[in-house]
């Protein structure tokens, strides 16, 4: 059995949300869509003013779909990461960092943090996720643990652990070390 114990920061959380939401398929495809569709409006709007003799509203139609199509994505991002910050500041009010105890074995991981304990069959896990500073155990689409890399207290006896678990239960693991938000 391992044991790890930590306190999660809101950081943890927003990062764990936003990683979610840049896997999910329907996320990925209201961005693109986003991205593309506006930009492509304003040009056709641009052709048809075009045709109707008006040059200069014509011009500045294309140059607003240029302008949306370089800035919008960085705004878009810094709206999710706002949108997520304050997802994660009303779910997790407290004053203070939730510690979190994990305790792992072959067959079950308990949980315990200040709202109480839980124990999750390993076999129930859906994928782990592997980002630069974290681990991510994913229940379900929207569940998760989050465990910091920098607080764990023996990365190689976690990482036996993981891939004991990973190769027993055949559970899916996802390493994507260079992973930023954008």
């Amino acid at each position: 059995m391992m044991k790890l114990e930590f306190q999660l920061e809101r950081e943890d959380h927003v990062t764990f949300q936003l990683y979610i939401a840049s896997k999910s398929e329907r996320i990925k495809k209201k961005r693109k869509s986003v991205k593309y569709r506006v930009p492509i409006v304003y040009l056709i709007l641009s052709a048809i003013i075009f045709f109707v003799g008006e040059l200069g509203l014509s011009i500045t139609f294309v140059l607003i779909g240029i302008l949306w199509y370089l800035f919008y994505p960085k705004y878009e991002v810094k709206k999710y990461e706002k949108h997520y910050r304050s997802y994660v500041e009303e779910n997790f009010k407290s004053d203070r960092d939730p510690a979190v105890t994990i305790e792992l074995t072959e067959t079950v991981i308990n949980t315990t943090d200040e709202k109480g304990s839980s124990s999750i069959k390993v076999e129930t896990v859906k994928e782990i996720d592997e980002i630069g500073k974290y681990f991510f155990i994913r229940l379900n689409p929207g569940l998760g643990l989050v465990v910091p890399k920098s607080r764990i207290n023996d990365l190689h006896e976690f990482e036996t652990w993981l891939s004991s678990v990973v190769e027993k239960y055949g559970i899916k693991r996802n390493i994507d070390l260079e992973w930023k938000w954008k």
